[in-house]
């Protein structure tokens, strides 16, 4: 496998990737909005043809960068995501979305972890934020998710 680029292009297509082999998730829509509460690319994707819940609306990454002392520039990048299902409104059925939000979480979390294994990427530690999250006129509920990926930029910067 290669090295996931440190461009917001590379990182959308290695999420969109972890879409593709998941049996739930159905759509990822990059928000380009630096606002979790006002997602408008996430709501003018949802009213087109080619969306369908459950869904991922992840954020612009947040990249620190740095030289890590072995002349590896280090982009250190906050990914922030939110795992969406929509709810009949019930608490009962509300619950139940939080629940499969997590668990899916869950998934995906182990699956980036596999991908560090494989040297695609780095994590300094497993480090994650989980929080119940809600969004939109869909009455969509779920989990929003927070972690660190840390990538090479060598190649924009040099060594």
């Amino acid at each position: 496998m290669q090295l996931l680029q440190s461009d917001i292009v590379s990182l959308e297509a290695y999420f969109q990737g972890l879409v593709d082999e998941d049996q739930d998730i159905k759509t990822l829509v990059l928000e380009t909005s630096h606002d979790p509460f006002q997602m408008e690319r996430f709501n003018s994707v949802s009213n087109s043809g080619d969306f369908n819940y459950p869904a991922i609306a992840m954020m612009m990454p947040v990249i620190t960068g740095e030289d890590n002392g072995m002349h590896d520039f280090e982009a250190k990048q906050e990914i922030g995501f939110a795992i969406l299902y929509p709810t009949d409104g019930t608490h009962a059925d509300e619950l139940e979305k939080y629940r499969q939000a997590q668990l899916t979480g869950w998934r995906f979390i182990q699956r980036i972890r596999r991908d560090s294994k494989k040297r695609i990427f780095r994590l300094d530690k497993v480090f994650y934020k989980m929080a119940p999250y809600e969004y939109g006129s869909d009455k969509c509920v779920g989990q929003y998710i927070l972690l660190q990926m840390i990538t090479s930029t060598n190649s924009q910067i040099g060594s």
